[in-house]
């Protein structure tokens, strides 16, 4: 979501492969119309990388789509570990390399059980973890 640099050329690729029909673009959009959106996909997959010393940090995106219950498959740069529970609610992958990518797609996608036990442990996870509730009950066992 959002008009970044690269927009243009993005939807110039989805009409050169005629993806029109499962390829959506927004910029502004309201809660419920993003939350709208997580509920439609099947993963969430957030290929962030580190370029130079351009480094992803907090993904929001990722805990939304963990509390939209979605799997998760992300890049291995910046705070992309502390959003998430490797393994448990998502996988962490090398994502400078398309066919990783690839790879993890249809190995989540084959396994509809393992999926489906993912999304309890990702709602749970945000709910305990970084849900803004969880983070005052933390501050105040910290500070009182």
């Amino acid at each position: 979501m959002g008009d970044g640099e690269q927009k243009e050329e993005l939807v110039a690729l989805v009409k050169e492969f005629d993806l029109e029909n499962y390829v959506q673009f927004f910029s502004e959009v309201s809660v419920q119309d993003m939350i709208n959106c997580y509920q439609q996909c099947d993963l969430f997959i957030l290929p962030n990388r580190t370029i130079g010393q351009d480094i992803e940090g907090f993904e929001m995106v990722l805990v939304e789509a963990q509390s939209c219950a979605k799997p998760l498959i992300a890049g291995d740069s910046g705070g992309t570990k502390e959003t998430m529970l490797p393994r448990k609610t998502g996988i962490v992958i090398d994502t400078t390399e398309p066919q990783n990518i690839a790879i993890a797609v249809v190995d989540m996608l084959a396994d509809e059980q393992k999926l489906q036990e993912m999304g309890t442990k990702r709602r749970d996870h945000v709910n305990q973890n970084l849900d803004w509730k969880a983070w005052v009950l933390k501050a105040n066992q910290l500070f009182v």
